[in-house]
This record gives structure tokens, sequence and C-alpha cells, in this order.
């Protein structure tokens, strides 16, 4: 399958340049290999598109889409990003989407009403044959997922690509802090995870005794208390 074929160093090696040298890792090679070839098969018509929640991991999703589409001589034009808005966000992720709207001069396409309807709508207004997603090992969604991988059952006929999905909670906050990436201010008042207001809170690991205020999220020591800042169990962003 096209999709796994083996790649040489060589073929990857213009996008790891664009990349701070702390980042090139394994799991970074994964990601970059990974929307190589997606990028490759968009040149040819195969339609994709990216899911875009304003959490932090789709957050990192963008901004690598972002460094790599000019070597394919491609724009978001050519690979769409898409916010599916299910009336149950935090109005500090409604306006950091809007913000990243700004800082990357692109409208994103906005999908309203329950989550497996919209998905549905946009894969058929879009002709989308792929849909790359913010997952990471450890969320409840990423069990059953590769890096490419078919939909489950009862949902939606798409290919799942997860280009981060062997990155960790701190190679997340790396990747924005050796990058400058902006990200949504939750995340500088204790969240770690976030979802909806009702699912969602401040992760206790972050709270600062001397202070009385929770620490920002890059201050976790460690990533496996990354979901504490969740209710339920929903995936984690």
């Amino acid at each position: 399958m096209f999709f796994h074929r083996e790649l040489t160093p060589s073929e990857i090696q213009p996008a790891m340049d664009l990349f701070h040298p702390d980042m090139h890792t394994l799991e970074m090679v994964e990601c970059v290999s990974a929307f190589h070839r997606l990028f490759l098969r968009n040149k040819e018509g195969f339609k994709s598109a990216l899911s875009f929640n304003g959490g932090k991991d789709c957050t990192v999703l963008l901004h690598i889409a972002s460094k790599m589409l000019p070597l394919y001589d491609m724009t978001f034009k050519d690979f769409p990003v898409c916010f599916f808005d299910t009336h149950d966000q935090f109005p500090e992720v409604q306006e950091f989407i809007e913000a990243t709207e700004r800082d990357y001069d692109y409208e994103i396409i906005t999908y309203t009403g329950s989550f497996k309807d919209i998905i549905k709508q946009s894969i058929d207004d879009l002709a989308l044959e792929s849909m790359v997603l913010g997952v990471r090992v450890g969320d409840p969604s990423a069990s059953t997922m590769d890096i490419f991988c078919e939909s489950t059952a009862n949902w939606p006929k798409i290919l799942r690509v997860g280009p981060i999905l062997n990155f960790s909670y701190e190679m997340i906050w790396n990747y924005i802090k050796n990058h400058n990436v902006s990200y949504c201010s939750l995340y500088d008042d204790g969240y770690t995870s976030l979802g909806s207001p009702h699912n969602t809170k401040k992760n206790p690991q972050l709270f600062d005794n001397k202070t009385n205020t929770y620490l920002p999220a890059h201050m976790l020591q460690n990533g496996v208390h990354e979901r504490e800042s969740r209710i339920s169990s929903r995936k984690s962003s």
C-alpha cells in the first residue's frame, strides 16, 4: 500500500530540516513521513483535511502542516482545515480558533451539529478520503489506531491519519516551545487536556500550594497525569 511504503532518508530530509534540531526524533520522523506520503497523494487528487478543535495536539499538527505544505506547492486551500462545533466549547477555545484563522490567514471550515453527523457532512461536502487527527497513544480513541488506518464500524468511512500518534505529552510541549507556537490560553491556567466545560477541570497535579494558583500545562512533571484534567473518558487534545 502506498501509505506504508518504505521511504529513504533523502525523501524526508528537506522536511526534517524545517524543524528544530531538538525535534529530530523517531516520532518526528514518523510524523513527517506520514505528511510526506499524504501530501504526495493529495497532489494526485486524493482528498484530505485536518480536524482542528483548538487543542494542543491539533495545534501542533496545524503548525507542522503549515511548514510542510509549501514543499509540495500546496496551501490550506488544497488541504482544508475543519472545526467540528458541537455547541459545547469553552469561550477561550473559540477565541483561539478565531485567532488561529488570523495567524494563518485562512478561514477554517466550521461544521455545526452532532459529532458523527458533521463528520459525515464534511466527508460529503469536501469529497474527503482521509482525515488527519490529533490523536496520541493514551487517548481513548487511540487503542484501535495506527498512523494510517480505516475508521471503525458505525462511523463514516474514511482513512484516519495520526501523524503524532506516538508523540508524548512532553514532546507536544517541546514542539510548541521550540517553534514558538501560539496555543489556547486555558493551558496557561492549569488545564492539560481540553474537552467541553462539562467534562474538563484544572489538573490537580498543577496546583501550587505556595501561590494558591495553578501552574501552566507545560510544567506538568509527568505526562501520565495529563488526563487528570478530564472528568470523563473522552479524548484529550
